[in-house]
């Protein structure tokens, strides 16, 4: 280095490699954490999906009755599609299926739909029922345990 503090570059850098080595290593050897032990190492917590403050829920759903009720919390998650003539929903929550099958029968009664038929399929875990109000029949089924998600998927004939 010259006397204004500048490098020479004319001069070998051996002599600074060396000296910066030697500081890094010196550096490395020293305790930089006193009193900290093994902060952060050792957490006890682990992430899950309730620790996430977000919510994505949708209130309603577009082109569904207004007598038909959509489960909250849900995930945002609504797919809406037409098949050869029925109109379906489909969507998420994190919720049991126990929450949600009890949320459907509760709503569904206060809305006035006649409960048809129920149907059971253990194996997939899976709950289907038809109802029906004034001249309309609807088919809502919820399904359990796929994933850590229950899904909701809500089936009605378009009226012609």
């Amino acid at each position: 280095m010259s006397k204004n503090g500048f490098f020479n570059f004319k001069k070998s850098t051996d002599g600074v490699e060396a000296f910066t080595q030697e500081t890094i290593d010196n550096n490395n050897q020293e305790n930089t954490q006193i009193g900290l032990g093994n902060a952060g190492t050792q957490s006890d917590l682990s992430p899950t999906k309730d620790t996430i403050g977000i919510d994505h829920s949708i209130a309603s759903i577009e082109n569904l009755p207004e007598d038909i009720p959509v489960y909250i919390p849900n995930n945002g998650d609504v797919t809406t599609t037409t098949a050869e003539g029925t109109l379906m929903f489909s969507y998420s929550t994190n919720a049991e299926k126990k929450i949600v099958v009890d949320y459907f029968l509760t709503e569904m009664n206060n809305q006035n739909w006649n409960l048809i038929t129920t149907s059971e399929m253990s194996a997939q875990n899976m709950i289907m029922w038809s109802f029906e109000k004034d001249s309309r029949n609807i088919m809502i089924y919820v399904i359990g345990d796929q994933m850590e998600h229950t899904y909701i998927q809500i089936m009605i004939p378009v009226q012609r």
